[in-house]
């Protein structure tokens, strides 16, 4: 892969393609004599990205730390990560899933794999408290199209069902305008509440997808890919949109950890955020926690990006 080498010669800047350091030195050598005497070198891995933005770096605060005091460690990390939705025991579908399935529905399970540079550790909880998982199916054998969230209980020994004081879901609206029954289907509706009794032909569709039946390009509220009971299973899910490039870069052998005070401004602050990536000395980092005092030095926590 070629090298891109960078060369500030008083005010002329130099720019060259080459295939390996040792090529470009055995070409140039009186050049790379005078080079090493008088100016700064910067290799880098490739002819792509020699800039902040094409690097996707946001902000470069080299300037606003004391380089004597940059000291890079391993990181401590947990062995297992669960991602997951509040318990809600009462709900027979997601504990009756949970049961046949032998995992909690929605949720997804992140188990470290070997890495020299850490000592694994410890588990984790990442939960959507107060929210609970909401399982899709069809309300009714004769009605397959008839596809709901099921948010009910049952006795022990599984004979009657009812409504319970269940924990708040979270669902997407599927359409703006309810689903129409085709073939003249209905479902009965009881009189509840001082209103008349109904044979329905119409409802509008709710779902952790964003169809329903779910297709394979849907977005998923679920954390995890799991088999669902009412279509394909999305890729797009919660870890996978918010969380996987995070613990790839997380579990990387090469990831290092350092906490160092800087001169944050309450400008940097108003700026900053956290997906966003901080150039130091040539390298990219992640922030991972801030601890900001104004008018002082700020101690932040970096994550060595490789």
């Amino acid at each position: 892969m070629p090298l891109c080498v960078y060369v500030k010669l008083s005010e002329v800047l130099l720019l060259l393609l080459i295939k390996s350091k040792s090529f470009w030195f055995s070409i140039m050598p009186s050049l790379i004599t005078t080079l090493l005497d008088s100016t700064n070198i910067v290799f880098f891995k490739d002819a792509i990205g020699t800039t902040l933005a094409a690097r996707n770096i946001t902000h470069d605060w080299t300037d606003k730390i004391d380089e004597t005091q940059i000291k890079l460690t391993p990181l401590d990390l947990n062995y297992r990560t669960d991602f997951k939705y509040a318990d809600d025991d009462g709900d027979y579908n997601t504990k009756y899933y949970s049961n046949v399935i032998g995992e909690a529905y929605g949720s997804e399970e992140h188990l470290a794999l070997n890495n020299n540079s850490s000592i694994f550790t410890g588990e984790e909880e990442i939960s959507a408290t107060p929210f609970a998982a909401t399982l899709i199916r069809p309300a009714l054998d004769y009605l397959s199209t008839f596809i709901i969230p099921a948010i009910f209980t049952s006795n022990d020994e599984q004979t009657e069902y009812e409504s319970f004081d269940n924990k708040p879901r979270i669902l997407y609206k599927v359409s703006a305008t309810p689903y129409a029954f085709q073939n003249g289907r209905t479902y009965y509706i009881p009189s509840q509440n001082g209103t008349s009794s109904e044979n329905a032909t119409e409802y509008l569709r709710f779902s952790h997808t964003t169809s329903v039946p779910s297709v394979g390009s849907d977005r998923d509220l679920n954390y995890g890919a799991q088999q669902l009971l009412c279509g394909a299973t999305p890729l797009l899910n919660l870890y996978e949109k918010y969380w996987s490039s995070y613990y790839e870069q997380l579990y990387n052998p090469n990831t290092k950890y350092m906490k160092i005070k800087v001169n944050l401004t309450a400008a940097d602050i108003n700026t900053f955020s956290f997906d966003e990536y901080v150039m130091i000395k040539n390298k990219s980092y992640r922030v991972n926690k801030i601890e900001y005092k104004p008018n002082e030095l700020s101690t932040v926590e970096f994550i060595l990006i490789t």
